[in-house]
């Protein structure tokens, strides 16, 4: 059965009504890690960040850990992750990086590298994060 990891932004173009549950795929599994929950619950807004919360539970997604450990990122602790590589991870994150440096790389390479390590189908709105996916041959599902 195939498993779809869904990106943080998914959960946000759901909320704002960019596509709808029933666009989401129905031939397999949605998943998250904690590192989209992690993402969610920082939203700054009060409103909204309750609003996402529910979304994600509406959804209902498998819960999977995080493939590296990482003592500063939320999502991806002790009770969260793996002992990953050490390769994968930062693979992924300086491809992001190359291509435009931002604060939630790190989160988006989390992500990716669990699509990668578990030969899951991103779900993901992101241009750039869909670029790098398929770099290194992860499957991707792009909204735009």
């Amino acid at each position: 059965m195939t498993k779809y990891i869904l990106d943080t932004c998914i959960f946000n173009w759901l909320l704002d009504g960019q596509i709808r549950i029933e666009d989401l795929p129905s031939d397999g599994v949605l998943v998250s890690s904690p590192v989209q929950q992690a993402e969610l619950n920082a939203t700054k807004c009060e409103e909204r960040r309750a609003q996402l919360s529910l979304k994600f539970r509406q959804i209902g997604p498998d819960l999977v850990p995080a493939e590296s450990l990482m003592f500063d990122v939320e999502g991806a602790g002790f009770d969260q992750a793996k002992f990953g590589d050490g390769t994968t991870y930062t693979l992924l994150k300086a491809a992001l990086d190359a291509q435009k440096p931002k604060p939630n790389n790190v989160q988006d390479a989390l992500i990716a590298e669990v699509a990668l390590k578990n030969g899951m189908t991103l779900i993901t709105a992101d241009g750039r994060l869909k670029e790098v996916a398929e770099q290194f041959a992860i499957h991707v599902k792009f909204y735009c």
